[in-house]
């Protein structure tokens, strides 16, 4: 009979998918476990930067308080 090599090929085909998709993604995680690690950095960079520009406006508007009112 020729349905046991037919199932038998099939399930050999989807181990075969199965393996070589767990090993491709194995072979990407390390990309992307880097990209993840700088997107991180940039985070933190981008909430350092955001906290800078509001002491900066925070200073500014001192500074535009204690100067004198313009004439009109």
């Amino acid at each position: 009979m020729i349905w046991p090599w037919i199932a038998g090929g099939a399930a050999l085909l989807g181990l075969i998918l199965i393996v070589g998709s767990v090993l491709r993604v194995a072979k990407l995680m390390p990309r992307l476990r880097h990209a993840q690690l700088k997107l991180e950095a940039r985070r933190g960079s981008v909430e350092r930067l955001r906290s800078r520009v509001e002491d900066l406006q925070s200073q500014l508007t001192e500074l535009q308080r204690k100067l004198p009112a313009k004439p009109e």
